[in-house]
């Protein structure tokens, strides 16, 4: 079996990730064997739970709101590092007796994460504590932030059940508004989500892209996560050829055939 180092930033410079035709949700493909071995240097297969359909999210946000017209509903799968599945809803009204006609506008989004540790960083070391424009606390015991980007917008970050992220984004609305959009998620049917066991990144995963309001744009495809078999690779098949870190001949060298004068 040839065995090939790869040095990991020259990875991430030389190569995409594959795209590959699929349908199916969440199935994953089992890889197939080249007989090659790939290293990757500095790089840690990451772990967390694979997140549950994205259309299954859609659920658990507000759908018919009187006196709010939905102008968006989307459901889609994301890959940086690790999958994750996001599911978003936007609402929108005029604002009432408002002489401007202005445009009252609210966005609700859950996000799966799966409990990727890189995808909660603004949740790591969670305390109460209040800023300029920002504020941290706790509502029904989950971590929740606040940001005011005026009187009357505002955004709120909420860390559910450790792993769904609830981000509410308002606009031409009162903070006191922000209870009321709280309340039309379903936490109590995110809480009954099953939780899976960790686990490393697949091979090959599928996404897949969902509109509500318009199936044209609905699509999936198989993302590959790995080089897998990529023939064209320039690997370094010797180890001593790998002096410096994330740097590789840009030419091979042609072996000298015998006979050759030196």
């Amino acid at each position: 079996m040839k065995r090939f180092l790869i040095s990991y930033s020259a990875l991430l410079a030389r190569y995409s990730l594959v795209l590959l035709g699929g349908t199916l949700f969440p199935g994953t493909a089992p890889g197939q064997d080249s007989g090659e071995e790939i290293v990757v240097l500095g790089s840690s297969k990451p772990v967390a739970m694979l997140p549950v359909n994205p259309r299954e999210l859609l659920s658990f946000l507000p759908e018919g709101i009187e006196g709010w017209k939905m102008t968006r509903s989307t459901a889609e799968n994301r890959y940086d590092e690790w999958l994750s599945s996001v599911a978003e809803r936007r609402f929108e009204r005029p604002r009432p007796d408002d002489p401007e006609g202005a445009v009252m506008k609210a966005s609700i989004r859950i996000e799966d994460t799966g409990g990727f540790r890189q995808a909660l960083g603004m949740f790591q070391d969670f305390a109460p504590t209040t800023g300029e424009g920002f504020e941290k606390k706790f509502i029904q015991e989950n971590p929740a932030i606040i940001i005011n980007y005026g009187a009357e917008d505002f955004e709120i970050h909420l860390l559910a059940e450790k792993r769904y992220i609830v981000r509410i984004s308002c606009e031409y609305q009162p903070r006191r508004f922000s209870k009321e959009w709280l309340d039309r998620v379903d936490f109590s049917g995110i809480s009954r989500i099953p939780k899976t066991q960790p686990v490393p990144l697949p091979e090959e995963i599928t996404m897949v892209k969902f509109d509500e309001l318009n199936d044209k744009k609905n699509r999936s495809y198989i993302l590959a996560t790995t080089l897998g078999e990529r023939s064209d690779s320039e690997a370094i098949e010797d180890e001593d050829q790998l002096t410096t870190f994330g740097e590789q001949p840009t030419e091979p060298v042609a072996e000298e055939e015998e006979g050759d004068e030196r």
